[in-house]
């Protein structure tokens, strides 16, 4: 099994199963990325090497989920390592990311008199862990094409950040009753700065049927 195709978002996948596949692919990296306080990883819209994306400056990622995965298991892993650590920071080269909608289950509602009711929605990317930094270009010219309702989630992420990029093309859910953003943020403390987050309505026929969260 090729550990990226798990790295992706799926409906009602366990969390301890996306942080093992996770860990897979950031074995991969152990031979050469340092057991520093901070880590540095690289991602790229493409990449024309022979060999296999792997993270560093020379054979960027170019599934940005698969990326995002690997920064949030190294972060755990050195944090466990030495308390304090400067956590991952993953620098996104200049093009534009497109994002592949995945349907996932919110088991609690923003829009609904029940907060416990089960809401349907498609992610984008989820990012977790501890001190993981997205970095886009100094010029502004990274650009992630979301495609979902929840663009980004940031999830249990604690002392994370976004920065430098451009967040667009996000998509309506169906669902009224999910609380779609181009950002999500959950139980997280999170920094974002020098963003620009712009057209992320949809299909204007889609918002005018729904609630917008």
């Amino acid at each position: 099994m090729d550990p990226k195709d798990d790295c992706r978002p799926r409906g009602r996948r366990r969390r301890g199963a996306a942080a093992a596949c996770a860990l897979a692919v950031a074995g991969l990296l152990g031979t050469f990325l340092p057991a520093a306080a901070l880590v540095i990883l690289h991602a790229a819209p493409s990449w024309t090497g022979g060999r296999a994306p792997d993270g560093s400056a020379d054979r960027p990622f170019t599934d940005l989920a698969q990326a995002v995965a690997v920064a949030g298991a190294l972060s755990h892993r050195e944090a466990t390592r030495e308390p304090g650590a400067g956590g991952v920071v993953l620098r996104l080269a200049p093009g534009e990311y497109v994002l592949t909608p995945h349907p996932e289950i919110e088991p609690t509602c923003g829009n609904c008199l029940d907060p416990d009711t089960a809401v349907p929605f498609t992610l984008g990317l989820r990012v977790s862990g501890r001190g993981v930094r997205l970095e886009g270009a100094p010029d502004g010219t990274t650009v992630i094409r979301t495609r979902s309702g929840y663009g980004i989630l940031v999830q249990d992420c604690d002392e994370c950040a976004l920065s430098r990029v451009v967040v667009t093309g996000g998509v309506r859910d169906t669902s009224g009753l999910a609380t779609d953003a181009a950002v999500v943020v959950q139980r997280s403390s999170v920094t974002i700065e020098e963003c620009v987050v712009r057209d992320n309505l949809g299909d204007s026929s889609a918002v005018a049927k729904t609630i917008v969260g």
